[in-house]
């Protein structure tokens, strides 16, 4: 069951930066949100992708590529405020 997401409010001027877009970044992330964080969120991700699952990732390197092991899609992204930089 996923908690009600929080809508981010235009009137709110706050930012919140994560550096790192990783599991722990992206927890952080969803916490703000389902917690009722308004503001702005900022990821800061120094890669192109997605925030993917890393451990995974190493484990089956071999059979497939980062985007397959996304932990949210860039759609999720754009529905919960949440932007990806």
């Amino acid at each position: 069951m996923t908690p009600p997401v929080t809508k981010r409010d235009p009137k709110d001027s706050r930012n919140f930066v994560i550096i790192g877009a990783g599991a722990a970044g992206l927890t952080c992330a969803e916490t703000l949100r389902f917690s009722g964080y308004t503001g702005k969120i900022t990821l800061i991700n120094a890669e192109k992708l997605m925030p993917y699952d890393r451990t995974l990732l190493t484990k089956a390197l071999p059979m497939g590529e980062a985007k397959n092991f996304e932990l949210r899609d860039a759609q999720w992204f754009k529905d919960v405020e949440i932007d990806v930089v």
